[in-house]
């Protein structure tokens, strides 16, 4: 199921691919279609194909949506970062409790992960 907002996404993705194409001598973001998004366009990914990533967080974190909020909070910063300008104390605390609660959820989702 695509929605009009996945589409959007899609079609970003395509175009950046095509004008990274025409510069042939730079190098690459990467052979992935998620390294042509932007961070906050993965909690759409997410949201849409929420039956897929559900069965990897925790229920208490009322599954994927937790993870949705997560990107959102973090965004911010990520744009600060991204345009080189410093975090404050207060964001950079809040980034190092975000990473602490991502890296306990990632460990669950191994320990409980088969193939």
């Amino acid at each position: 199921m695509k929605t009009k907002k996945l589409q959007e996404i899609v079609l970003k993705v395509e175009n950046r691919k095509l004008k990274e194409k025409s510069l042939f001598w730079h190098s690459k973001r990467g052979a992935h279609e998620l390294n042509y998004s932007d961070f906050n366009d993965l909690a759409t990914i997410i949201e849409t194909h929420k039956t897929k990533f559900d069965q990897y967080f925790d229920s208490k974190f009322k599954k994927s949506y937790w993870i949705c909020l997560l990107i959102s909070e973090l965004n911010p910063s990520r744009n600060v970062t991204a345009h080189n300008n410093p975090l404050s104390k207060q964001d950079i605390i809040r980034l190092e409790t975000n990473y602490k609660d991502w890296e306990k959820q990632i460990e669950n989702i191994n320990s409980n992960f088969t193939f």
